[in-house]
């Protein structure tokens, strides 16, 4: 789904379908040709991550992962390279 339809309107009618479970599964979107540009952990615990991704229109969608820890950066890092990490401040320092 390119990230142009992921707007407010969108999680509104989304929270209409709600509850999700059992039958009714939770909808899983993903999109091609996306770029992270800017990515960075906060919060008090440092476990939360906040990313801006632009897609090849130019379009941006930030994102917000709670919970995060040390198994998603190794995640991450086993599929992009150290230097994700490094350009992106994603290890919980500013």
């Amino acid at each position: 789904m390119p990230l142009r339809f992921a707007t407010r309107s969108l999680i509104d009618e989304l929270h209409q379908l709600e509850p999700f479970g059992k039958g009714n599964e939770k909808p899983v979107f993903g999109a091609k040709d996306v770029r992270l540009v800017n990515g960075k952990v906060v919060g008090k615990q440092k476990n939360v991550l906040i990313i801006t991704l632009k897609d090849e229109l130019g379009h941006y969608a930030k994102g917000v992962l709670f919970g995060y820890d040390e198994q998603f950066d190794q995640t991450v890092i086993a599929k992009f390279g150290q230097q994700i990490k490094e350009d992106f401040m994603i290890n919980g320092t500013d």
